[in-house]
């Protein structure tokens, strides 16, 4: 239902709109860092199963749209990731495991990785709720389990694993016990999972139980 309003929202707003919403939320996520090293790069955001891509290029420190064919640096991933990645660990364990590419020269990739790792996480959720908001679709981040309550019988779906491993990344300042339940629950489910298993360990190590 989602990718069908999306879908149906880009078919009706020109394209020129929304490149200057694109352009707005890369300047709002990105306030603050530094953007020197993409400086006069134009890069290409393409979701592949909606067919739709942007170009942008980076001058003055922030981003703008620019009419191009060729791209410096190429960010691809799909309809279903990119409702995914309001969260920042989720973000940077999607680039890690290939769900989001980068593609375009090594010193340039390094460079659009550093800046991703250091986006303030607030600011992934302010945008990820009020695009939510405008476009009338709950939000991810209302609560969707009861973490006091949650079993592995509750974790029917991605989202559901997703939000357990969300929420204890959240708590891992202040209920580190906590965290580490909610995270070997999601290990149940994704043993294999790279952020999941480096937050099991480093929780244990925490708490002593190596």
């Amino acid at each position: 239902m989602k990718k069908a309003i999306i879908s149906s929202v880009l078919r009706l707003v020109p394209k020129r709109l929304q490149l200057r919403a694109l352009c707005s939320a890369l300047n709002y996520i990105c306030k603050d860092q530094s953007l020197q090293s993409l400086e006069g790069q134009v890069i290409k955001l393409n979701v592949s199963d909606l067919k739709k891509s942007w170009f942008v290029i980076c001058l003055d420190k922030q981003f703008q749209s620019v009419k191009s064919k060729k791209a410096d640096l190429e960010v691809k991933t799909t309809f279903a990731i990119t409702l995914k990645l309001q969260d920042k660990a989720l973000l940077m364990e999607s680039i890690t495991n290939g769900d989001v590419v980068l593609i375009g020269e090594p010193q340039l990739v390094n460079e659009a990785k550093r800046l991703l790792s250091n986006l303030e996480p607030q600011r992934l959720i302010n945008l990820s709720n009020h695009f939510f908001k405008f476009l009338k679709i709950k939000s991810p981040h209302s609560p969707r389990l009861d973490i006091n309550q949650v079993s592995l019988s509750d974790l029917k779906t991605p989202a559901d694993v997703d939000f357990i491993i969300g929420e204890a990344i959240k708590l891992e300042s202040h209920d580190l016990e906590k965290s580490l339940s909610l995270m070997l629950l999601a290990k149940n489910v994704r043993p294999n999972g790279q952020l999941v298993v480096k937050k099991v360990a480093e929780y244990q190590q925490k708490m002593g139980q190596e």
